[in-house]
């Protein structure tokens, strides 16, 4: 082929929008680059065609049937799918719709079930740490009623979280607190 046929409107309209061909298959036709058939099409004033989708979405109610009420789980649902797990829990974000964790009911403390769970031989920092994963909704102090509470552990082990243990005081309370104890 010629290369001055690219340069024809009737023979770029015929194989662009007739044909459906795309850029690279008139360029290979053509003996030349995709970016001068661009050119000339720009040129020409042809209709170009529609940008594809950056992704082809799942069906979002199909998406949630399968992952909240069939309880499948992300790896099953890439291959039900044909994409990646990356590309499920993109979606999953997408469309708003919470994760679950690995295994665990949400709400439940699953830390004891974790390989390496220390429990108690953890470090008080890992102790401080956990209380603020489990208590992070903020009450009231339980002493003066001011409405910034902060925990504080009655038996002053800061790895012991159980409710039981767990005093909600303001500052000036807790270390109120904490002063009385020093002195003892």
């Amino acid at each position: 082929m010629s290369k001055i046929e690219y340069r024809n409107r009737e023979f770029l309209y015929q194989k662009y929008v007739v044909e459906n061909k795309s850029y690279d298959e008139i360029a290979e036709i053509t003996n030349t680059s995709k970016q001068t058939i661009w050119y000339w099409i720009i040129k020409f004033g042809i209709p170009r065609k529609p940008k594809r989708p950056y992704r082809r979405m799942i069906n979002p109610n199909l998406l949630i049937q399968e992952y909240v009420h069939n309880k499948k789980s992300i790896r099953q649902l890439a291959k039900i799918f044909n994409k990646s797990e990356k590309t499920i829990r993109r979606q999953l974000v997408d469309f708003n719709i919470p994760r679950r964790h690995a295994g665990y009911p949400k709400g439940v403390r699953s830390e004891e079930k974790h390989p390496r769970w220390k429990g108690d031989n953890a470090k008080d920092e890992a102790g401080r740490a956990r209380a603020l994963r489990w208590f992070k909704n903020k009450k009231p102090c339980e002493k003066c009623g001011s409405p910034e509470g902060h925990r504080h552990h009655k038996d002053g082990n800061p790895k012991n979280n159980n409710h039981e243990n767990i005093q909600w005081l303001c500052h000036l309370c807790h270390m109120k607190i904490h002063r009385e104890k020093k002195k003892e």
